[in-house]
């Protein structure tokens, strides 16, 4: 077997077990956030690192909701100094600031990745987010944040401060594949679980509101002919949530 097969099958196994073991956890939030949308709140992502593309799979994604927005913060992101996410995601202390900024509000959900839930900026986002009222649902490696020390003043690891833990079912490390004598693994998982689990979140809360009788909020892609305007009725509902998008409106 190539490694490239081996890293198929993994994948595979992961994805199933994710099915078996999370999603009646997934579907019961799809539940929770399709009513709090109805109620007028957003779904909000934040990851600091590579966890952050799972935090933008949320936003302004076709086929996804107008309703969910990325905490995208360049400094929690990989393309700036080298190692600078790394040495930041470290530093307690700044991420109320970073919820006030992005217009977070009391009964909003926001969903907090990181796949070791050991570094204090995810987890002090997630206990502000609790102070400010938010719902908080994290996505982590349990087999992974369960074997290692946490780096918060408080001791307690993500997935210990969450009101709701969805596990990406990876491995220690995130590799998912060795070489007999060699000490390194390769072969991350946890960017193709993250996006996994994002979409049938995503999917089950818009089944949710349409079996509700209501119009889920649902982005259409930008590149498909007549998008923009169904895409500027969506922003017309939500402009007060979203005043960085004013420029789809014509």
């Amino acid at each position: 077997m190539t490694k490239s097969n081996e890293f198929h099958s993994i994948v595979n196994e992961m994805l199933s077990k994710i099915m078996d073991t999370q999603l009646s956890k997934i579907q019961k939030l799809g539940e929770i956030i399709a009513e709090r949308t109805l109620d007028g709140s957003i779904l909000f992502g934040f990851g600091t690192g590579h966890s952050h593309v799972i935090a933008e799979e949320l936003y302004i994604r076709a086929g996804g909701l107008f309703t969910a927005k990325g905490i995208l913060e360049p400094e929690f992101m990989l393309h700036g100094t080298k190692w600078k996410s790394t040495a930041l995601e470290r530093i307690e202390g700044i991420s109320k600031s970073i919820l006030t900024l992005n217009g977070v509000r009391s009964k909003d959900v926001i969903i907090i990745i990181s796949n070791s839930g050991r570094n204090p900026v995810p987890i002090e986002m997630a206990l502000e987010a609790k102070k400010m009222g938010l719902l908080v649902i994290c996505i982590t490696n349990m087999a992974h944040s369960k074997s290692i020390s946490s780096r918060h003043k408080s001791g307690k690891k993500l997935f210990e401060v969450a009101d709701h833990i969805v596990d990406n079912c990876g491995f220690p490390g995130d590799a998912a594949m060795g070489i007999e004598g060699e000490p390194y693994k390769f072969g991350a998982t946890s960017t193709i679980t993250g996006a996994y689990i994002i979409q049938l979140l995503v999917s089950e809360i818009i089944i949710n509101i349409k079996d509700s009788g209501n119009l889920p909020p649902v982005l259409l892609s930008s590149n498909l002919d007549g998008s923009d305007a169904y895409n500027e009725e969506l922003l017309k509902s939500y402009f007060d949530r979203f005043p960085e998008l004013e420029w789809l409106l014509k």
